[in-house]
């Protein structure tokens, strides 16, 4: 998503693409050309749709066989899951999706990749890229793809912000949880508030709009995490640059760079051991850029 123009291109449930991110680009740098019978451009494409757009749009080096995405370790973490699922039986209650995701690794559970910029001749920009869930339903459709949910980036005078997230996809879905965080901040810059504080501006929507939602749904431990790039520029010319994490697992990898420090740095983040018998086990911090 592009926070000058507010442009949005996703697809979604399509194989054979080497970096799906890069037919999302197409699909946003489509939407804002004419079209001769003046249909309007579509923000998502998906399943062959997609790969049809793919085959009119991108390089042919980005077509691939979708065996070829495929790997010996995916196939083995595929067998063990369906192995433990079949042997599980029905994981519709809590007691049952608990015995599936036991004893499992940060790698069996986690793929979703995002990311926040700014520059200050092209403005601010959010993307967000994921494999889906675990033994997903063929066809289903995560945050990732869907306008609001998964990712968001907004301008304004003197002020701008971006933010990816990932998790329990249907639960930040139902939340619009990406354009909400972003509306959060309009408010706040439309009556001119001075001391806009993130902080309570994350908290406030992944305790009300995510987390209790979520539970209130059956879902025992919701997850969320979310990458936050704010932009202030003070009276006095100076831009201020902030990254922001909120996040409700016990743990969240990220990376950064800037102009001023280029050499990327990376990181775990990992939430306060008295955090976990919390009522809400969020935990949020920023870093300047």
């Amino acid at each position: 998503m592009n926070g000058r123009t507010g442009n949005f291109g996703s697809i979604g449930a399509v194989s054979g693409i080497k970096n799906p991110i890069r037919l999302a680009r197409c699909v946003l740098d489509n939407s804002t050309k004419a079209d001769k019978l003046g249909r309007v451009p579509p923000l998502t494409l998906v399943a062959e749709g997609a790969r049809s757009f793919a085959d009119m749009y991108m390089k042919k080096n980005q077509l691939i066989p979708p065996e070829r995405l495929v790997t010996d370790e995916a196939i083995s973490r595929w067998k063990k899951w369906k192995q433990r699922l079949e042997t599980t039986g029905d994981v519709s209650s809590n007691s049952k999706y608990e015995e599936v995701v036991e004893n499992a690794s940060h790698n069996d559970l986690q793929d979703t990749v995002g990311a926040v910029t700014w520059h200050s001749r092209d403005g601010i920009a959010a993307g967000v890229s994921s494999g889906g869930i675990l033994l997903k339903l063929p066809g289903r459709i995560g945050e990732a793809a869907v306008y609001g949910a998964g990712c968001w980036a907004q301008e304004a005078p003197k002020r701008a912000m971006a933010c990816s997230i990932s998790g329990t996809g249907e639960y930040i879905i139902r939340a619009n949880l990406a354009q909400r965080i972003g509306d959060l901040f309009r408010n706040a810059w439309r009556n001119d508030s001075e001391e806009i504080d993130p902080h309570e501006i994350l908290n406030r929507v992944v305790v009300n709009e995510f987390w209790h939602p979520a539970r209130q749904k059956g879902e025992p431990e919701p997850s969320v995490g979310i990458l936050l790039l704010t932009k202030e520029d003070d009276n006095g010319g100076i831009t201020k640059v902030r990254l922001w994490c909120a996040f409700t697992t016990r743990s969240m990898a990220i990376a950064y760079a800037s102009s001023e420090n280029p050499k990327p740095k990376a990181m775990i983040l990992r939430r306060p051991n008295q955090l976990h018998s919390a009522e809400v086990p969020v935990f949020i911090t920023a870093i300047t850029l």
